[in-house]
C-alpha cells in the first residue's frame, strides 16, 4: 500500500501576539523555528546592513502581511 504523507502549507501571517506589528512572530510560525531565533537573524541584518534598509523592508513586511484571523489566534488562547 503506498501511503503518501501531505504536509499542510501554513500561510503566512502577521502574528496578533508579536511584540512589533508581528512580522518576526508570524515568519517564525510559517517557517517552524524559534521566535528568539527569527528576532536574532533580524537583528543581526540590522547591525550589519544599518538602519534604514531592514526597518524598511521590515515596515514593507508590516504592510503587506495579513493579520492573523482571530479564529486562529483564539486557538492559543
Amino acid at each position: 500500500m503506498n501511503h503518501r504523507y501531505h504536509r499542510v502549507r501554513k500561510k503566512l501571517f502577521r502574528s496578533r501576539d508579536g511584540v512589533i506589528w508581528g512580522v518576526c512572530r508570524g515568519l517564525a510560525e510559517w517557517m517552524d523555528v524559534p521566535v528568539g531565533a527569527m528576532r536574532l537573524i533580524w537583528l543581526a541584518v540590522f547591525v550589519f546592513s544599518g538602519f534604514f534598509p531592514i526597518v524598511a523592508v521590515y515596515a514593507i513586511a508590516a504592510l503587506l502581511m495579513p493579520v492573523e484571523p482571530a479564529y486562529a489566534y483564539s486557538r492559543y488562547r
